[in-house]
């Protein structure tokens, strides 16, 4: 939620009687900081040594310890898009979403590992007359270069701009489209998931 400038105005105008308390708190905080400060700025070699050793600490620490709280190995992710009409409220698209759930729970499951090493999660639900395929890749924004800035998500755009079956640009999207089909893709930060 943004606040209008009128109303940031009429919640942060100075009451005594509210902020007497954290204005006095934090004029003390920020004396001490200042006094911190002033004591680094005369003992710069003091501060020059502890800022070594925490770089040394952070980068020991990085390069030790998992840089996320999950490894890879054991990250499972399940993503359902719901597209609802412009203008659904809120409530209708979490109906939705709660009756998707219940009815996924009664489906049947397979998982297989090809021989490429492809991992394939099976779905089958014998009541449907419609199919849908999905392809995670684990690569994301994350492996850009610095001077190649958007390169995965630039990857992402070329699957769907041509290929050997469908050479020309825009026949793979257009063959879909023109049977009944629907397609996306989207480069997150460690992956991007292809679907239709």
């Amino acid at each position: 939620m943004s606040l209008t400038p009128a109303l940031c105005v009429l919640i942060l105008r100075r009451r005594e009687k509210n902020f007497s308390v954290f204005d006095k708190f934090f004029e003390k905080v920020l004396d001490v900081y200042k006094n911190l400060l002033e004591s680094f700025m005369r003992k710069k070699i003091l501060a020059f040594v502890l800022l070594i050793i925490f770089t040394v600490g952070a980068t020991f620490l990085f390069q030790t310890l998992p840089s996320e709280y999950v490894p890879d190995e054991d990250k499972g992710t399940f993503a359902v898009a719901v597209s609802l009409p412009e203008g659904t409220a809120l409530n209708r698209t979490a109906e939705i979403s709660n009756r998707f759930l219940r009815e996924i729970d009664k489906l049947d499951y397979g998982f297989k590992v090809l021989s490429n090493g492809l991992k394939v999660l099976l779905i089958s639900d014998p009541d449907t007359n419609k199919s849908s395929a999905a392809l995670g890749v684990n690569i994301g924004h994350l492996v850009d270069k610095k001077d190649e800035q958007g390169l995965a998500h630039f990857c992402e755009h070329l699957l769907f701009m041509g290929s050997k079956k469908y050479p020309n640009e825009n026949e793979y999207s257009d063959y879909i489209v023109k049977n009944g089909g629907d397609y996306n893709a989207s480069t997150q930060r460690d992956r991007t998931i292809y679907y239709k």
